[in-house]
């Protein structure tokens, strides 16, 4: 019989595991007025797209666990996987590094972080065995961030509460999505500062409306105070709607905003026209992912 010993010698040296992490869209986004907590619930429809990072994982001796982003501006930084291998106190069996290559622009609303950390987490749990329950982990999730709860289970959900609340969705028809961003990022805590200050007093959560039930893409209650933010991004939803005239929305608390089609060949075409004009923009074409293409 090997001994765990010689199981963690043996697995230091063997080849990094490698899994994908998914960006997310917020089609819909509802924001109610403050808990005792301080938090805001949300009534939301979440889209799991294409989009993501990779995660190498290596194996570390015990204790021990490193992140690196190469090329990030975060690198070194305190990151939300240091959360998720603390989360298990100590009683894991083996220690890791993670290399992140990041692909989801950091702070651009797409839950960049939130999809690291849920990947990694279920990885985790699978690779170390533990017997955990459906609610085990979702209450892991929350404790390390809203959006983590989502990124459990991805392809469309209608998300509530404070990100706790999941429901798997019919995911709409195939869709490409044109996502911009304008290399810049509000703060999570900055835009919730400036929605309470902006905005008229907020209603408590009530029945959600059918237009969610059904994954239409609309209403961002983040979009005011995020165009005030990032005046760019008003600029940008004028020239759009006047050149082309396509809609613009904005997902989670931005900066990053998309423009659904029905066709890759007409995002395609979109991209270029956007290229050309704000050259300096990061611009990607992605498409919703269904359930079963997860990893």
């Amino acid at each position: 019989m090997t001994s765990r010993s010689s199981n963690q010698e043996k697995g230091a040296s063997q080849a990094p595991f490698s899994i994908s992490s998914h960006a997310k869209l917020n089609l819909s986004l509802l924001i109610y007025a403050p808990r005792p907590d301080g938090y805001h619930p949300i009534c939301s429809v979440f889209q799991e797209i294409s989009l993501h990072d990779t995660l190498e994982i290596e194996l570390r001796k015990k204790g021990e666990f490193s992140v690196s982003i190469p090329g990030s501006p975060i690198n070194g930084q305190p990151n939300i996987l240091d959360k998720v291998f603390g989360a298990f106190n100590g009683t894991l069996t083996h220690g890791y590094h993670v290399t992140i290559d990041k692909q989801i622009p950091i702070g651009g609303g797409l839950g960049g972080g939130s999809t690291n950390a849920a990947a990694f987490l279920k990885w985790l749990v699978h690779f170390e065995q533990r017997d955990l329950s459906d609610r085990q982990l979702i209450k892991m999730a929350v404790l390390l961030g809203a959006d983590v709860p989502f990124f459990l289970t991805g392809g469309t959900a209608l998300v509530r509460g404070i990100g706790e609340k999941v429901r798997s969705l019919p995911t709409p028809r195939k869709q490409w999505f044109v996502l911009i961003n304008p290399n810049q990022h509000a703060g999570t805590g900055d835009v919730f500062r400036a929605y309470d200050n902006q905005m008229a007093p907020l209603k408590r959560p009530g029945p959600t409306p059918r237009r969610i039930l059904k994954g239409d893409i609309g209403e961002n209650g983040f979009k005011q105070v995020v165009w005030k933010l990032i005046p760019k991004l008003a600029e940008l939803e004028s020239l759009i709607g006047t050149e082309l005239g396509l809609p613009l929305y904005l997902s989670g608390s931005g900066a990053t905003v998309f423009i659904p089609f029905d066709s890759e060949s007409e995002a395609n075409r979109v991209t270029e026209w956007v290229q050309s004009r704000y050259p300096g923009y990061w611009v990607h074409v992605t498409q919703s992912c269904f359930s079963k293409f997860l990893v």
